[in-house]
């Protein structure tokens, strides 16, 4: 059988057309070479040499198979080359799913950085509510997720993105719209707020909850939004105030943002995975995260 080992040795002993200068140039014997060489014709039952005392030259055979053996060499080098690629996360796919919030955040700066470094890495992008992407995460149909906020789940693991400001959204009209500089959470106690729709195993609504109360008062709230875009439609139509983040790209018109000067706000965006289950385009996206 030819192996390898026999494309390489043969391809060398014709680029230098001498035995001994083949044999060191591949550090082996010069009888080890010559046994090589006759392997390869003996299976493949033709002469691909003509040895003279003075020069060698290769017979019509020969010429074929020193064609096809440098592209087989070749295809083997792409191969290789395409693993280690792979291995380190250099190509394959990457499948990310988000929140209408989180990509009006910091994470389009995410992805962005991983496309520059990554650019052989195929990236599918779906846009879902949060329980849609948990339940698209445990499956397997994503590789990982941004969402607003941390997930329950002793199976999946998590990296916070930079922290935006915490805002609250204020229609043009309101009372608190038209002064500057940053609000206490206490002051909109007796609002009405809208709030992040409660999933049973996602953090958002509960942390807003924990929030107000730390703040001295339970949260009024009538309205319920899956997306910061939601939340921002409902406090246009002058029905509601919403705490969210402040996010770098949108400007509603008609809602006032005003920040929130309590220090102890957590409303961190989060990537999440499956813990025993991350690919390596996967993590080299989380470490780009700082």
């Amino acid at each position: 059988m030819i192996e390898v080992r026999h494309l390489k040795y043969f391809v060398a002993l014709v680029n230098e057309m001498h035995f001994t200068k083949a044999a060191q140039q591949l550090h082996i014997a010069q009888p080890a070479l010559s046994q090589n060489i006759r392997q390869i014709e003996d299976e493949l039952g033709a002469k691909l040499l003509v040895r003279t005392h003075r020069e060698m030259s290769l017979t019509p055979a020969g010429r074929a198979f020193y064609h096809e053996a440098c592209l087989a060499l070749q295809q083997l080098e792409r191969v290789q080359t395409a693993v280690r690629r792979a291995m380190r996360g250099e190509a394959g796919s990457l499948a990310i799913g988000f929140t209408v919030t989180t990509i009006l955040g910091n994470l389009p700066q995410v992805l962005s950085r991983f496309k520059d470094a990554y650019p052989e890495v195929e990236l599918t992008v779906r846009e879902h509510a949060v329980d849609t992407l948990i339940a698209m995460l445990r499956s397997g149909q994503l590789d990982i997720v941004c969402v607003d906020s941390g997930v329950v789940d002793a199976r999946l693991d998590s990296k916070p993105l930079s922290p935006l400001p915490m805002v609250v959204a204020l229609h043009g009209g309101h009372r608190l719209a038209a002064e500057g500089g940053p609000i206490r959470l206490a002051e909109l106690a007796d609002e009405t707020f809208i709030l992040p729709t409660p999933y049973k195993e996602y953090t958002l609504y509960d942390m807003f909850l924990r929030t107000c109360r730390d703040a001295g008062f339970e949260p009024k709230c009538k309205y319920f939004a899956d997306s910061a875009l939601g939340g921002i439609g409902l406090v246009a139509a002058n029905l509601a105030v919403d705490l969210m983040h402040e996010l770098p790209n949108i400007r509603p018109h008609g809602v006032v943002w005003r920040r929130i000067s309590d220090p102890q706000v957590p409303l961190q965006m989060q990537l999440v995975w499956r813990r025993d289950d991350v690919s390596t385009p996967a993590r080299n996206l989380i470490a780009m995260v700082d």
